[in-house]
């Protein structure tokens, strides 16, 4: 987040406060699928997510269908071409490595 967005903050909560994408809750629906709804959450959001559930053997279905939804709508592989385990370089690691990994990550 800090990365990405420009933004500050130890906690979660203070790193979404400061991110300027996340300050208008009153933000307008998309008008067009070239949004980050669809170009930045589904990759670097929801399909780590996804991932992660894949590991830790938590179904995430609303999850996987909206990004299957967002793979038609922009004939674009998300699960392929996003945010994956490899990509994190967490592929073949257990849940309690992943989630040592989690906690000592920079991101938050």
């Amino acid at each position: 987040m800090k990365k990405y967005y420009r933004c500050t903050g130890d906690t979660a909560y203070e790193v979404l406060q400061t991110t300027e994408a996340f300050k208008d809750p009153r933000e307008r629906a998309p008008s067009t699928v070239n949004h980050r709804y669809l170009t930045e959450d589904i990759p670097y959001g929801l399909t780590p997510i996804s991932h992660l559930g894949e590991v830790a053997r938590v179904g995430t279905p609303t999850i996987d269908s909206l990004i299957q939804l967002a793979s038609v709508v922009k004939d674009i592989d998300f699960r392929g071409t996003g945010i994956t385990l490899e990509k994190l370089g967490l592929t073949n690691k257990s849940l309690k490595q992943i989630n040592q990994y989690l906690a000592k990550s920079p991101i938050w």
